[in-house]
Parts: structure tokens; sequence; C-alpha cells
């Protein structure tokens, strides 16, 4: 049973997609990103004169940090999907080779049957040899 369950998970799952390649960038973007708090006055190399001299977006600091913690835990989570997988596939492999292992028949002499005949032979001939020295010990007392 577990071996079917092993299969079908292994069936529906394939390596992770890969992580979204960086943006190109854009023309006329910002060349690094600057970091400034209310009230302060906007970072010189913005400046051309009174205008503001390339493209950007401000974005809140905690969203910020909420995107940096979304990207932590998606790579995290990449990694132990990679990391599932490989070990899943590890595990069928194993499962695959033990379960053809235990699909070859036996040797005849090995199979239950064959031992019950190796058995009745066993005791037949036992049997035999015994009665035979019964019969020569008989008749050398005589």
């Amino acid at each position: 049973m577990k071996f079917i369950l092993l299969l079908s998970a292994i069936s529906t799952a394939a390596e992770p997609p890969p992580l979204p390649e960086p943006s190109s960038p854009v023309l006329g973007q910002c060349s690094k990103s600057y970091a400034f708090e209310e009230g302060d006055e906007v970072p010189a190399p913005l400046l051309d004169g009174r205008v503001i001299s390339c493209s950007g977006v401000v974005i809140p600091t905690s969203k910020v940090a909420d995107l940096l913690k979304q990207s932590a835990y998606a790579k995290d989570l990449h990694e132990r999907y990679k990391l599932d997988t490989s070990d899943l596939e590890s595990r069928v492999t194993l499962l695959e080779a033990e379960n053809e292992r235990l699909r070859q028949k036996p040797v005849w002499v090995k199979s239950p049957s064959g031992q019950r005949w190796i058995g009745r032979v066993e005791v037949a001939l036992l049997a035999s040899v015994t009665a035979t020295t019964a019969i020569y010990i008989s008749k050398s007392v005589e």
C-alpha cells in the first residue's frame, strides 16, 4: 500500500519550477536604491536641478520588509521541495528494486513446494537407511 501511495506521490511530483529571473533594467530607472525618512530631503543623486532625474517607486518600509520575508520564504520552500522530491525519487527507486526482487520466482528447490518434496525425500531416505541397517543388524545377530 505504501508503495502505491509513494508511486502516486512521485507521479504527480516534479521538479519545482525555477525561481523567477530578475527583471531587466527599465529605461531611465535609478541606478541604485535610496533609503530616506519622513522629513528628509530628496537624495542629491536623484535630482537634476529641481526635477527627479530617474524613475523609481517609493515603497513603505513595512512592505519592503514583507517582500523580503516572502522572498526568503519562497527560496526556502523551493529548496525544501527540491530535497523532498529527490528523497521521494530515491525511495521509489529502492522500492521498485525491492518489488522486482520479490516478484522474481525463487528457484524450485527454494520454493515452499520444493522444500516439502525435499523433506519427504529426506524422510524416505532416512527411513530406508534405518530399515536397511535394522535388517543387516538383525541378520548379523542371528
